[in-house]
């Protein structure tokens, strides 16, 4: 169990690190990444339904095809952050709201001090990373981003609470 405890930590830091690394690249270099996935999107789309892809229209929707991606991705690393962070919390018997055991009895349980501790940490990470965004090239820190990484966070919280019971 101790190694188990350790790994799930271990995959903490790495999304971390991830996220890091994410926020830590140029706005150009990470609008090219998000771009280039929305042609690969619009040339499937295209096989299917052919699109004038030099058309104003398609040019308007590829753009905010890639603001929704973006704003997904965002969501999407913190959901699994707070994934991640609730389950090493939970290999590490921490107390929960509901007492020593938890409240089916299980010291593996999961309560509601855990779920606040999960959502604090995300929040203050997704704080400090729109910061360190302030020191990348093109980049800004941006409130609407934080609000999509804690929204994201919360829904990971809320996934692993529901799904907990089924693993």
């Amino acid at each position: 169990m101790k190694k188990t405890k350790v790994l799930s930590w271990v995959s903490v830091v790495i999304w971390l690190a991830v996220i890091f690394l994410f926020s830590a690249q140029p706005a150009e270099e990470s609008n090219g990444v998000s771009t280039g996935i929305v042609q690969i999107l619009a040339s499937v789309v295209n096989m299917v339904y052919p699109l004038d892809m030099e058309s104003g229209a398609s040019l308007i929707f590829m753009e905010q095809l890639n603001g929704a991606l973006r704003t997904c991705a965002h969501g999407t690393v913190y959901l699994i952050l707070a994934m991640l962070v609730l389950n090493a919390l939970r290999l590490s018997s921490l107390k929960g709201a509901t007492g020593a055991t938890g409240s089916r009895g299980s010291k593996y349980s999961i309560g509601f001090r855990e779920f606040l501790l999960t959502m604090a940490f995300c929040v203050l990470y997704a704080v400090t990373d729109e910061i360190h965004q302030l020191f990348v090239p093109g980049r800004a820190c941006e409130l609407f981003d934080i609000l999509v990484d804690s929204s994201g966070a919360l829904l990971g919280n809320l996934l692993f609470f529901l799904f907990k019971k089924k693993f």
